[in-house]
């Protein structure tokens, strides 16, 4: 299989790119088109995205079709705007919302670049509920108070005790204005069922506390929203 020149077409201000490609008469077996791979050879925009491919036995012939060229144009310059485009969060959770999951892009970011807002990575290694000494100043339910009242001196004074990553992140959870935040996404549990030390048991529905999983749940969601309940 080889690739041919590139075709590219603008409609509605989108520009769509083809890459046609040469296939064999070996090639065409039943099948192909679960085999097939597609993958970029060089780098991508940051708001690429692969819409569909046809493949053809002939001009004109469509074998097996994953998306036509004219209805994709057509359907997605129509794809209204992202209701949450120019909003601002604030994203906490663990380890993995720290960390590069896809390659240079940490989930936070991610999030940002599909919906269009502007978020802050507040993750960490820690849990909903409660954590090991000074790692749980950042559980979710430790957290809540800090969100609530604006001050983080109890998670700073934490994360020099800590040392890694804690500081800086601390330092980017202070610098947040909470009272300007349209969001605020928790992302937490990872830590609570599978991390060192003893796992969090569930709790009901009715618990208000940091001991279970539920309870700090609750306790973290009502803590911030009576505080700041706009």
């Amino acid at each position: 299989m080889t690739q041919t020149a590139q075709i590219t077409k603008t409609v509605n201000g989108l520009t769509y790119i083809s890459l046609p490609i040469v296939v064999t008469q070996n090639d065409v077996t039943y099948g192909l088109n679960h085999q097939l791979r597609i993958l970029p050879t060089g780098a991508l925009a940051a708001d690429a995205y692969l819409l569909g491919w046809a493949i053809q036995k002939a001009p004109g012939r469509v074998i097996d079709n994953h998306g036509r060229f004219d209805k994709l144009a057509k359907d997605v310059a129509y794809v209204p705007a992202s209701q949450f485009a120019g909003k601002i969060g604030a994203h906490f959770g663990d380890s993995i919302i720290e960390s590069v999951i896809w390659p240079g892009i940490t989930p936070t970011a991610k999030i940002a670049q599909r919906t269009g807002m502007t978020i802050t990575n507040c993750g960490g290694g820690t849990r909903m509920a409660n954590h090991a000494a000074n790692y749980d100043k950042f559980s979710f339910y430790g957290l809540a108070d800090a969100i609530a009242s604006g001050d983080f001196s109890q998670q700073i004074a934490a994360a020099t005790v800590i040392g890694g990553t804690f500081p800086a992140i601390a330092a980017r959870m202070a610098s947040v204005d909470y009272s300007l935040l349209d969001y605020l996404i928790p992302s937490f549990g990872t830590n609570d069922f599978t991390g060192a030390g003893p796992t969090c048991p569930i709790g009901t529905n009715a618990d208000i506390t940091g001991a279970t999983f539920k309870g700090a749940i609750n306790y973290g969601i009502q803590t911030i929203m009576t505080a700041r309940r706009t």
